[in-house]
C-alpha cells in the first residue's frame, strides 16, 4: 500500500506534467526504502506515507529554493509555512497551480496528503515540528533546524507514545541527533559543496571562521577534522542518553525506551543512506 500512494502523490504534486511514470515509480520506491532503512522499527503505513510525503517535499523545495535570489526564497519560505500551519486556503486557485508558485503547490499538496492519513492533533504537531554564519557555533545551533527531520520525529513520538506527543524529555534526544544528521549532511557532501561555492556548510563556516579558504589544504584539513570531532562527540552524547534510558527501563523495555531508541537509530541509518545517496555526491558533465 505505501509505495502506490507514494508514487500518487508524487505523481499529483508533479510541476512537469510530461514526467515520466516509470521513473516516478522508481522514485516512489527508492524513497520509501529510504524511510525504512531510516527507521526500520516503524511498521505503520501511515506513518510511512507520511514519512515519504515530508521527504519527497522537502528535497524537491530545497532544489527550487537553491535556485532562487534569497530575498525571493524568504517570501515564498514563509509563505509555505503559512501554508503548512493551516494559516492560508489550499484549494486558492494559486496553490494548485504549479506555474503560478511551485513551492507553494508543492506544500499545498503535501498539506492535504498528510491531512488525509493522520488524526488533526498528530498532524498539527507533525507540521510544525520545530545572512552567513562565520561563527560555528551559531552555525551549529542553526543546522539542527535547517536539517527538517523534526516532523519525522514527530510522526515516531506519536507511534509510540501518543500520551506524551511534547514530552521533553525527547527533545534533547532530538536536537543530538539533528545536528549528527546535519552534520553528516555536510562532511558526506563536501566535496560537492565546495565545488559549488556552496557557503552553509560547517567546514566552509570553520574555515572562514579561521579566516581561510578551501585552497589552503591544510586548513581545510584543520576544519574538516574540527567538525568531524564535533560530530563524534554528538554520537557519544546519543549513546550516553540512551545507557541511561536504558538503565532507568532496566525493569522493562518502556514505550518511551522504544521510542527513544528508534530516535537515536536514525543518526546511523542516516550516515548508511546519506552515504549512498547521489543527493551528495559530486557529479560532473
Amino acid at each position: 500500500m505505501v509505495t502506490p500512494v507514494h508514487a500518487r502523490f508524487l505523481r499529483g504534486s508533479q510541476i512537469d506534467p510530461m514526467i515520466d511514470m516509470d521513473k516516478l515509480r522508481r522514485k516512489a520506491v527508492t524513497e520509501i526504502e529510504a524511510i525504512r532503512l531510516c527507521f526500520p522499527d516503524v511498521r505503520s503505513e501511515q506513518i510511512q506515507i507520511c514519512m515519504g510525503a515530508w521527504m519527497s517535499t522537502l528535497c524537491a523545495v530545497d532544489d527550487i529554493l537553491e535556485e532562487m535570489d534569497p530575498p525571493a526564497a524568504k517570501v515564498v519560505l514563509r509563505q509555505s509555512i503559512e501554508i503548512v500551519l493551516g494559516q492560508k486556503e489550499t484549494d486558492h486557485q494559486v496553490y494548485q497551480t504549479p506555474t503560478e508558485n511551485q513551492v507553494a503547490f508543492i506544500m499545498a499538496k503535501f498539506r492535504n496528503h498528510c491531512s488525509h492519513y493522520l488524526a488533526v492533533p498528530v498532524a498539527e504537531d507533525y507540521r510544525q515540528g520545530r545572512g552567513l554564519q562565520n561563527d560555528l557555533h551559531t552555525y551549529l545551533q542553526i543546522r539542527t533546524h535547517t536539517i527538517g527531520i523534526a516532523p519525522l520525529f514527530a510522526l515516531v513520538r506519536h507511534l509510540y507514545c501518543p500520551e506524551n506527543l511534547r514530552q521533553a524529555v525527547f527533545f534533547d534526544l532530538q536536537r543530538a541527533v539533528s545536528l549528527a544528521a546535519g552534520l553528516q549532511n555536510d562532511l558526506i557532501g563536501l566535496e560537492k559543496d565546495l565545488h559549488n561555492h556552496e557557503s552553509m556548510n560547517a567546514v566552509a563556516v570553520a574555515l572562514r571562521g579561521m579566516g581561510k579558504d578551501a585552497s589552503d589544504q591544510a586548513a581545510l584539513r584543520e576544519a574538516t577534522c574540527s567538525v568531524l570531532r564535533i560530530h563524534n562527540q554528538c554520537s557519544k552524547r546519543i549513546f550516553m542518553m540512551l545507557e541511561g534510558w536504558n538503565m532507568m527501563g532496566s525493569s522493562g523495555i518502556t514505550n518511551e525506551v522504544l521510542c527513544g531508541q528508534v530516535i537515536a537509530a536514525f543518526a546511523e541509518s542516516h550516515m548508511k543512506w546519506c552515504s549512498s545517496s547521489e543527493r551528495y555526491q559530486l557529479t560532473i558533465d
